[in-house]
């Protein structure tokens, strides 16, 4: 079996519900599934609602000033799952990526953004797992890449919804 690392863009704001499910779906999923948050903030860099994009190198983002704690930040997961290619460099999931702290690491740009995130995460009863997952809390920089705009048609993926909620 061959591991490759991928990372999945996405914004501070979605942290606690990551951590919660130790999970990562497509956007459309949180609505249609019936438990954990509900709400999910989609960023440009990961847009479309039906599935989850991943990349093969780490990139830098911004994210617009805002007053909700909404920073940039990836998570890398290594697996050696075979997702599908949209582009050179970017993939998609259709399904719900679990995540584990072996095989899992969230970057965060800065070394302030990771403190609050964590002191948020402290009050929060559903972010249980932030103990197991500490050591996978790193501080990096990267080059913000141009990324491709991406666009792809893919319908809600219903069996894997139910199979969540189950």
């Amino acid at each position: 079996l061959i591991m490759k690392k991928f990372y999945i863009p996405t914004s501070t704001f979605n942290f606690n519900n990551i951590l919660s499910s130790e999970s990562i779906s497509p956007k459309s999923f949180y609505v249609n599934r019936g438990f954990g948050y509900s709400r999910w903030l989609t960023i440009e860099e990961n847009n479309i609602d039906n599935v989850i994009l991943l990349y093969d190198k780490p990139l830098g983002f911004s994210r617009p000033t805002s007053d909700v704690e909404d920073h940039p930040m990836l998570v890398e997961i290594i697996t050696d799952e075979n997702f599908p290619q949209i582009v050179d460099g970017i993939y998609y999931s259709d399904h719900t990526i679990y995540l584990s702290p072996w095989h899992t690491k969230f970057i965060f740009f800065s070394e302030q953004v990771k403190r609050i995130v964590m002191s948020l995460s402290d009050s929060s009863l559903e972010t249980k797992m932030m103990r197991i997952y500490g050591k996978r809390f790193v501080v990096e920089e990267h080059k913000q890449l141009n990324i491709p705009k991406v666009s792809l048609n893919v319908d809600l993926n219903e069996k894997e919804v139910s199979r969540d909620f189950r």
